[in-house]
C-alpha cells in the first residue's frame, strides 16, 4: 500500500508518496532537514541546493563505507564458518578413528582373555593327566570344579561332546563356555536315569519353633493329604506352591536344594510321611504325597513327546489365523 507523508526541509514542504511507514519518513526528513540547517547555518554563501549535494555525497560516502564493512564482515563471517566446518569434520574424523580404536582394542582384550582362558583349561587338564584331582586343580587356580550328577543334553560345546555316542569314561576336553570362558572338562560315566521321581507337599516358614507348631497341628488333626494342603495354603510363605497346598509334582535329583532332596528320596520314604526339613530357605514341614510309578527318564520322555504333540497340534490349528484381542464386557459371552 502506497502512503503519501508530508514533510518539511529547509522550509520547503514536500509531499512523498512510498510504501514505508509514516514514522520512518518522517525521521529521514527530519535527520536531512537537520543536516542541510547545519550546513547553512555555518555557511551565509551556501544554498539549499549546493547544502543538499553536500549531504547526499556525505550519505553516499557513509553508505559505501558501511556496505564494504558489511561486506568485510560477511567474507569474515563465511571463512569462519568454512574454518569451523572443516574443524567439525577432523573432530568427527577423531572421534570415528578413536571408536574404532576402543572396538579392535576391546576385540583384543576379549581375544587375550579366551587364549588365557583356553591356556588355563588346558593347563588344568594336564595336571588332571598327571594325577592330580579336579577338586584341587580348581581351588590352586581360583576356578571351581562342579560334579554334574545328572546332565542332559543341549546345546553347549561341553554338553554335545558329553553326549557324543564315542565319549568313553577318562575322555577330556576343553569345551568353550560362551564368548569368553572355557570348560576343563572331564567325563565320568554314561547312564539312565532310572531313578523315580517324588510328589511332595510342604510349608515353608522362618523358624523351627513354627515348624513343630504347624506338625503338631496337622498331627492333632486329621492327618489327611488335604488338610496338610490347607495348612499349606494359610501359612507357607512360599510364593511358587503355598497357593497350590504346597504341592511340588515329579520333583527330579538336582531341582531342589539338598537337605530338602535327601528327605524325598530317601529309599525308605512313604506316602504319608511327615517331617521337618531345615535348608537355606528356612524351615519345611515335609509331607510325601507318592512316588512315580515310572522311571524319569520314561516320565521326561513321554512329557517331551505330549509336549511337541501338542506343539505340532497347536501350529496346525493357528497356522494362518489371524486373531483380533478386544476388551469390555460386552465381548464376555
Amino acid at each position: 500500500m502506497v502512503n503519501k507523508v508530508r514533510v518539511n526541509i529547509a522550509g520547503t514542504p514536500y509531499a512523498i508518496a512510498t510504501t514505508d511507514s509514516e514514522k520512518y519518513i518522517l525521521g529521514l526528513a527530519k535527520k536531512l532537514d537537520e543536516d542541510i540547517t547545519k550546513l547553512l547555518d555555518t555557511n551565509d554563501n551556501l544554498s539549499v541546493t549546493k547544502a543538499a549535494v553536500f549531504c547526499a555525497m556525505d550519505y553516499l560516502d557513509e553508505y559505501r563505507k558501511s556496505t564494504g564493512s558489511a561486506e568485510n564482515m560477511r567474507s569474515q563471517i563465511q571463512d569462519y564458518i568454512a574454518d569451523a566446518a572443516r574443524a567439525k569434520l577432523a573432530e568427527d574424523k577423531v572421534k570415528t578413528e578413536n571408536e574404532t580404536l576402543r572396538r579392535e582394542n576391546d576385540a583384543l582384550r576379549e581375544q587375550l582373555a579366551r587364549l588365557q582362558a583356553k591356556q588355563k583349561a588346558e593347563t588344568a587338564l594336564s595336571r588332571y593327566a598327571q594325577g592330580e584331582t579336579f577338586d584341587t586343580i580348581g581351588e590352586d587356580m581360583e576356578g571351581s570344579y562342579a560334579h554334574i550328577g545328572y546332565a542332559e543334553n543341549g546345546a553347549s560345546d561341553m554338553l554335545t561332546w558329553a553326549f557324543d555316542d564315542a565319549r568313553q569314561e577318562g575322555d577330556t576336553t576343553v569345551a568353550a563356555y560362551g564368548e569368553k570362558g572355557y570348560y576343563a572338562v572331564l567325563f565320568h560315566s554314561r547312564s539312565r536315569n532310572d531313578y523315580h521321581t517324588v510328589s511332595v507337599r510342604h510349608i515353608l516358614v522362618d523358624s523351627e519353633e513354627k515348624a513343630n507348631e504347624l506338625l503338631q497341628q496337622y498331627n492333632d488333626g486329621e492327618k489327611t493329604e488335604d488338610a496338610f494342603a490347607a495348612l499349606a495354603v494359610a501359612n507357607s510363605t512360599d510364593p511358587g506352591s503355598a497357593s497350590n497346598g504346597g504341592l511340588y509334582s515329579n520333583i527330579y535329583k538336582g531341582e531342589m536344594v539338598p537337605s530338602f532332596e535327601d528327605w524325598c528320596f530317601d529309599p525308605a520314604r512313604q506316602s504319608g510321611d511327615t517331617g521337618i526339613v531345615e535348608s537355606s530357605n528356612g524351615y519345611h514341614v515335609m509331607y510325601f504325597v507318592e512316588t512315580n510309578p515310572q522311571p524319569y527318564w520314561y516320565y521326561k520322555a513321554d512329557l517331551d513327546l505330549k509336549n511337541d504333540a501338542y506343539d505340532e497340534w497347536y501350529a496346525g490349528i493357528t497356522d494362518g489365523v489371524e486373531t483380533e484381542q478386544l476388551d469390555g464386557m460386552k465381548y464376555v459371552g
